[in-house]
């Protein structure tokens, strides 16, 4: 039971900290105004939306990898809000050259330390369906400034 409390509660860290109210979490909303980045050349296989917001939303992160040529972006391991037991890896990949949503594929890895290892745990697929719901907005207000700018 001790273990079940204990998950839920560091749960309930990490969804507090994927709120739009903290100042910390890198997949809160940002204003319209503060995206003023410009998208990326389209690589063979990879949607260039799916490309930049992906790397918008991975950018606060420390990043082990991004590879355009194989659509694929890699965090390092990290602790979030201060839970130092556990922490997460995200690998992103954008998989098709359209923009659709199941062009994009997000997976979150999570280890726990238990009697001073790391070991690792279930990955995370709601987090990551989140995240994913989250690149997706941003590549669709990316791809709809594109057109409204004559772009595509």
């Amino acid at each position: 039971m001790k273990k079940h409390f204990s998950s839920l509660l560091a749960a309930a860290f990490l969804l507090s900290g994927c709120s739009w109210l903290s100042a910390l979490n890198p997949w809160a909303e940002e204003k319209p105004a503060a995206e003023t980045r410009e998208v990326v050349p389209e690589a063979r296989g990879v949607n260039r939306y799916l490309w930049q917001a992906s790397l918008e939303k991975m950018s606060k992160m420390p990043l082990l990898k991004t590879d355009l040529e194989n659509g694929t972006i890699v965090s390092d391991w990290m602790v979030v809000n201060g839970v130092p037991d556990e922490k997460f890896k995200i690998t992103v990949r954008v998989l098709c050259p359209e923009l659709r949503a199941d062009g994009l594929k997000v997976n979150v890895s999570k280890m726990n330390r238990i009697g001073g290892e790391w070991v690792q745990s279930q990955p995370d697929r709601r987090l990551a369906g989140e995240i994913e719901k989250i690149i997706l907005k941003q590549a669709s207000v990316l791809y709809r400034r594109a057109v409204a700018a004559g772009e595509e």
